[in-house]
C-alpha cells in the first residue's frame, strides 16, 4: 500500500497500488519505496557485494531526499516499512514548509528543487555571473527568455567548478544541511559507509568531498573518520536492480 506520497501532485494516501496493478496485469506485483529498492540493489549487486555484511545508509538527493538503512548485510524496513525517511529529519525548525507539512526538513534544503531554487534566486539577484555565463553557453540565456529558465543541477555544478562563488556557496549550503542530518544518523547507527545517490549526487566529487568535510566537523563523539562517504557505485541502475531482486524474492526481503 502507498501510505503517503506527498511529493506527488495532490498526494496519495492509502492507495492499494500493488493489488490494482496485479489485477490489471494478471501477474504478481510488488511495491517498495524507490530508495529502499535502490538500497536493495546496492546490497545485492553493488556496495553490499564489495563489502559483504557491512552496514550502510543510502541517501538519495533528487525531487526529495530519501534514505534507506542496511544493517550488517540486511535491509531494515522498520514498522510500516517506513525506516529511513532521512529527508524529513528536522534541521531548521523555522525553515521552509516541507511537502509533509512540517518546517525545516532536510529536503527543503538539500533536494534538487531546493538547490535549483536557491541558485535561481542568486542568478536573478545578479550574484552569480558564472551561472549566467553557463546558461548562455548552453543557449538558455537568450534575450527575452525567462532569465531563470534552464537552471538545473548540471549548470550549477558547472558554474561552481568554473569558480563561481555563489554557486560554490549553494553547494556548501546543500552539503551543510546534509551533513547535519547525517550526523544524527551516524550517532544513531554508526554505519560502515554512507552512499550518496540520486540526481544531485551526479555533481560527483565536489559534493561528496563537501559532505565528508562537513560531517567530520559535526561529529566528535564517535570515530566518524572511519566511515566511508561514497558515491553510490550503481548510480541510477540501483533501483532497477533492486526491483529485480524484490520480484525474484516474491516481494519478501530480509528485514
Amino acid at each position: 500500500m502507498v501510505r503517503w506520497l506527498p511529493n506527488l501532485a495532490g498526494g496519495w494516501r492509502g492507495v492499494e497500488l500493488a493489488s490494482r496493478l496485479a489485477d490489471e496485469l494478471a501477474a504478481p506485483a510488488y511495491l517498495m519505496n524507490d530508495v529502499r529498492l535502490a538500497a536493495l540493489g546496492e546490497l545485492r549487486h553493488g556496495f553490499g557485494q564489495q563489502r559483504r555484511g557491512a552496514s550502510f545508509v543510502l541517501v538519495t538527493l533528487g525531487t526529495g531526499v530519501g534514505g534507506a538503512v542496511v544493517v550488517e548485510g540486511s535491509l531494515r524496513l522498520g514498522f510500516a516499512d517506513a525506516a529511513g525517511e532521512l529527508g524529513h529529519l528536522p534541521i531548521d525548525p523555522g525553515g521552509a514548509r516541507c511537502g509533509c507539512g512540517q518546517r525545516g526538513c532536510l529536503e527543503t534544503v538539500a533536494s534538487a528543487p531546493a538547490l535549483v531554487g536557491e541558485a535561481t534566486r542568486m542568478l536573478l539577484s545578479g550574484q552569480s555571473p558564472g551561472l549566467a555565463e553557463e546558461l548562455e553557453r548552453r543557449g538558455r540565456g537568450e534575450t527575452g527568455a525567462d532569465p531563470g529558465a534552464g537552471v538545473d543541477v548540471e549548470a550549477i555544478a558547472a558554474a561552481a567548478a568554473a569558480g563561481d562563488d555563489a554557486m560554490g556557496r549553494c553547494l556548501d549550503r546543500c552539503a551543510e544541511a546534509l551533513a547535519t542530518g547525517l550526523a544524527q544518523t551516524v550517532l544513531l547507527l554508526m554505519p560502515d559507509a554512507i552512499l550518496l545517490g540520486g540526481g544531485v549526487a551526479g555533481i560527483g566529487e565536489p559534493l561528496r568531498a563537501r559532505v565528508e568535510r562537513q560531517l567530520r566537523a559535526r561529529v566528535t563523539m564517535v570515530p566518524v573518520e572511519q566511515i566511508e562517504i561514497l558515491l553510490a557505485p550503481l548510480g541510477g541502475r540501483a533501483g532497477v536492480l533492486g526491483g529485480v531482486a524484490l520480484a525474484a524474492a516474491g516481494g519478501e526481503v530480509r528485514r
